[in-house]
């Protein structure tokens, strides 16, 4: 009971919060020892935030779910646990981060409760309307950002290029995922209307589109003068190596392996795809506190 419980809230999708020390990488303020403990606990409690999300939309989606190769296997669609005890742990989780995140800084805690008012949203309706769905996974990234930046004393100011980044990649990686799904449709094994509106031809281009649009603007913002003076070198730009590699090698996993319907294991099972991202922070942290 104890580990299903723990499944709930999908402990492999915590490295999403992992956002939320962005504002502190990028201003160089990461190895603050008062930014750390700070940093530590918005991401427990945004961890417990999502957690809550994830069983509302795991609750709403218990019947299609149970239609589906791999998330039949999770906690109620399978049945081993019931939906009260959902809903009381959802309840808990709530109870407990919010009022926690209120003491740490209330500015964060207002982000949370906005996160959390509009997944479920979400969950009830907007996941069943094309592109609002994926505008809806992109806000919530720009919220973990927000709670990064607030959560610093003093507030680190959100620079326009990591807002359309975070918020292009998030995208990205939302329109990747729609695509399983429409393959599972196609293949008749399974349907769900959250992916009706979509169509192969249409994820593909747009993959394609976003993959682009995202390497564009990041080169823009390695050759950006003020990025360079920040940085204190003009070889930032070969930073986007690792991100066309990046950019690439997922989207070789979309069209040769066929497999993008769970980001976090994608990244966790491609050991090149680790190493352009490892690459990508070693670079960054030469530059930012070499």
């Amino acid at each position: 009971m104890w580990k299903d419980l723990i499944l709930l809230i999908r402990p492999r999708q915590l490295i999403k919060q992992g956002v939320i020390l962005l504002p502190a990488f990028f201003a160089g303020r990461l190895f603050e020892p008062n930014a750390w403990w700070r940093l530590l606990i918005a991401w427990v409690c945004f961890g417990m935030v999502a957690g809550a999300v994830y069983i509302l939309n795991d609750l709403y989606d218990q019947e299609a779910d149970r239609l589906h190769p791999t998330k039949r296997f999770r906690p109620i669609a399978s049945g081993r646990v019931s939906s009260w005890v959902a809903l009381v742990s959802l309840g808990l989780l709530i109870l407990i981060s919010i009022p926690c995140a209120w003491l740490l800084d209330h500015e964060a805690s207002y982000w949370m409760m906005a996160y959390l008012l509009i997944n479920v949203g979400y969950s009830r309706y907007l996941k069943h309307v094309p592109i609002v769905d994926l505008m809806v996974i992109g806000s919530g990234f720009l919220i973990r950002l927000a709670v990064g930046s607030e959560v610093l004393e003093p507030i680190v100011p959100l620079s326009k290029w990591i807002l359309v980044l975070v918020f292009l990649g998030a995208l990205f990686l939302g329109l990747a995922k729609r695509r399983d799904d429409v393959l599972l449709g196609q293949q008749g094994g399974y349907t769900r209307s959250s992916v009706e509106g979509y169509t192969l031809p249409l994820v593909d281009t747009g993959l394609g589109i976003l993959a682009a649009v995202i390497l564009v603007v990041y080169l823009g913002y390695t050759l950006s003068p003020e990025v360079e003076a920040r940085m204190q070198s003009q070889q930032v730009w070969t930073t986007s190596l690792f991100v066309l590699f990046g950019l690439f090698r997922y989207l070789h996993s979309a069209f040769v392996r066929q497999s993008t319907g769970n980001p976090v294991q994608v990244i966790t099972s491609d050991i090149w795809l680790q190493m352009a991202i490892l690459g990508w922070m070693a670079m960054y942290g030469w530059f930012l506190y070499g």
